[in-house]
């Protein structure tokens, strides 16, 4: 069976990254599943600061022995963990697809991982200004109430990564504007069809929904691309918290990754300068920020489990 050729859509959530992967899927050589997450915790059995009821740091160690004893070493060890990605990738695909696209947006965590596993696949960064995405986040997953507080790993590490990944300027990565994508779509898809030698004239515009275990919620409140989203966040960020920690995000990210990103620092920042201020949402958004002080010092999910284990182990021993 010929080998498959993988596609990595890299962003951050809510970037738009579903619509894209929705659009691409309607072409007959490009195969994908929702999100499979599958590179995680293959390509994070190496690092540190990993969660596990085994002591990770222990088999992080084991694993970097065991890679040195494999025949060929870290060469041959990635090897082998090629392979067995690209034949799952395959079985996933079918026999006709040339390409699996495979779209995990946490994977802005390991973008140069995977492309050091994957050097001949192909690659595409997708941009979105982060004040919509903060925006998003808070209507979607916060019941319209400050949540981003959750998703610091995403603002903090994995914007800056892909901002890095860009700057590299590889060959085979392919940047790409939310906002270019849905108001300019012929121009940017079939320059995004170049970049994976596919026909533009294959892909369907009114693409069916993914229905997977994990996923975007809201897909399908748009069955085809539009820009009716572009201007929705500047709603959201109206009351004196809001305006202010979309502020400090902006100077923390600074004019050159914005560049790169393809947004002008100055525009962003008079835009939520001149923006209506209100204070619809700011009771529940004290709270929200009241919480925010408390969640870095663990997540709640590692609590509970850590309890559950601990009451089954006296359970066990009683």
């Amino acid at each position: 069976m010929e080998s498959i050729r993988p596609v990595f859509v890299f962003s951050l959530p809510r970037s738009g990254s579903t619509l894209l992967q929705r659009v691409l899927k309607t072409h007959s050589r490009i195969a994908t599943t929702p999100e499979p997450w599958l590179l995680l915790p293959l390509l994070s059995m190496m690092r540190e600061g990993v969660f596990a009821d085994y002591n990770h740091s222990v088999a992080r160690r084991a694993i970097a022995d065991f890679q040195q004893r494999v025949g060929g070493g870290k060469e041959g060890f990635d090897e082998e963990l090629r392979a067995f990605v690209l034949r799952l990738y395959r079985r996933a695909a079918g026999e006709s697809a040339t390409y699996f696209l495979d779209k995990t947006p946490r994977y802005h965590l390991i973008a140069s991982d995977i492309l050091d596993l994957f050097p001949s696949s192909r690659a595409v960064i997708l941009w979105r200004n982060p004040l919509a995405i903060m925006a998003s986040m808070i209507e979607t997953w916060g019941n319209s109430e400050w949540n981003l507080y959750r998703y610091n790993v995403d603002f903090y590490r994995g914007l800056p990564a892909l901002v890095d990944l860009a700057a590299d300027e590889r060959s085979n990565v392919f940047s790409v504007r939310y906002e270019d994508l849905v108001t300019r779509q012929e121009e940017t898809l079939k320059q995004l069809c170049d970049h994976l030698d596919v026909a533009y004239e294959e892909l369907d515009m009114r693409p069916p929904s993914l229905n997977g275990v994990v996923g975007d919620p809201s897909q399908d409140q748009y069955d085809s691309i539009s820009a009716a989203s572009l201007e929705k966040w500047r709603a959201v960020l109206t009351n004196p918290l809001r305006k202010r920690r979309a502020r400090s995000y902006l100077n923390w990210l600074g004019s050159e990754r914005l560049r790169i990103m393809g947004y002008s620092y100055e525009d962003l920042t008079r835009v939520i300068n001149d923006s209506p201020l209100t204070l619809e949402y700011l009771g529940g958004d004290l709270i929200g920020a009241l919480k925010s002080v408390v969640w870095p010092f663990g997540e709640y999910e590692i609590y509970k489990h850590k309890l559950q284990s601990s009451n089954d182990s006296m359970i066990h021993h009683g």
